[in-house]
């Protein structure tokens, strides 16, 4: 399924009956083009969404509820079940993770100075035949928080191209 959008959809039938849908938020002259090469497998999609597609619509507060906390209209809030996460995304690459670690010791980090911030390190292979880009994505949760915390928060990301059978060691820095 092909679906050129500003907003996720509630999809259910869809999503169990096709394998993939290309999702973009808007056209160009070329976007025919672009999504014809996506579709024969000349061009390796590494998009991620922006927004989670919901599994069902009646959870939604009201449209006027502007209020995160109470309206949970964001992945970081959002209780019920989705069909697609905040920052999913597919393409013709496959990738494994290994290794994640919390990098402590200044001398270890590749510039050589953390700064006071956190460096996390972790291993991403590339287990496919095709080269492609991979999205590491860190998320952050308050363990049973005092206050209403969101659930997730998307802390860091960095966007890697690795060549098919090959690893790479991927540094984040909150």
């Amino acid at each position: 399924l092909v679906l050129v959008s500003n907003y996720p959809y509630v999809l259910p039938k869809e999503t169990e009956q096709i394998p993939a849908i290309v999702f973009s938020a808007s056209g160009c002259q070329e976007y025919g083009n672009a999504v014809a090469r996506t579709l024969n497998g000349k061009n390796n999609p590494a998009g991620r969404l922006s927004m989670e597609w919901i599994a069902d619509e009646n959870a939604l507060a009201d449209i006027a509820e502007y209020d995160l906390l109470e309206g949970k209209r964001t992945y970081r809030y959002w209780e019920e079940e989705v069909i697609y996460p905040f920052g999913y995304g597919l393409s013709y690459s496959s990738f494994r993770y290994d290794s994640l670690e919390l990098v402590t010791d200044k001398e270890s980090a590749s510039d050589g100075d953390v700064n006071g911030e956190l460096m996390f390190r972790v291993k991403v292979t590339n287990i496919s035949a095709v080269d492609g880009d991979e999205v590491v994505q860190l998320y952050y949760r308050k363990e049973d928080p005092a206050v209403k915390r969101p659930l997730k928060q998307l802390i860091g990301f960095k966007r890697v191209r690795i060549a098919a059978g090959e690893t790479a060691c991927v540094e984040l820095v909150v």
